[in-house]
């Protein structure tokens, strides 16, 4: 739900450094004109890898699924590849991290009978995309 809220053109529902590769390295021109090499790309991807993290940390008291690991590898490798003249020290990597986790806190807590509702449908299997799609676009 957080990257159809973010913009995202294509989007998994569990977010890895491998998907958000994937996203930034294809090939089709709709994709890279949704995804261009800027810092606010970088920002939307990032505050959509630690979406995860953020949603289990405000139900459980630990975390079961999510790895809070995906954000700061994804900074990692946009910085050996060079990408969109990413140029962040550690220093500023751990300050961007610490940026996209609150802010996809505040996406999720924003939005919590939101999820609620299509985690429930997702559930119990009674509910497509197009359907939890149609929740989202309903409630904004």
């Amino acid at each position: 739900m957080v990257g159809y809220l973010l913009g995202l053109p294509s989007f998994a529902f569990r977010p890895t450094v491998q998907e958000a590769l994937t996203m930034l390295d294809a090939a089709e021109p709709s994709m890279k004109e949704a995804l261009p090499p800027t810092a606010a790309t970088l920002n939307r991807i990032l505050v959509w890898l630690l979406a995860p993290v953020a949603g289990e940390d405000t139900q459980y008291s630990q975390l079961l699924a999510s790895d809070p690991r995906q954000g700061a590898a994804f900074l990692s490798l946009l910085r050996a590849r060079d990408w969109g003249g990413v140029a962040l020290d550690e220093e500023q990597a751990k300050e961007l991290l610490r940026w996209g986790y609150s802010e996809a806190r505040k996406l999720v807590r924003t939005n919590e009978e939101i999820i609620d509702r299509i985690s429930n449908r997702m559930e119990q299997m009674q509910g497509s995309v197009g359907d939890c799609v149609a929740i989202i676009d309903g409630r904004m």
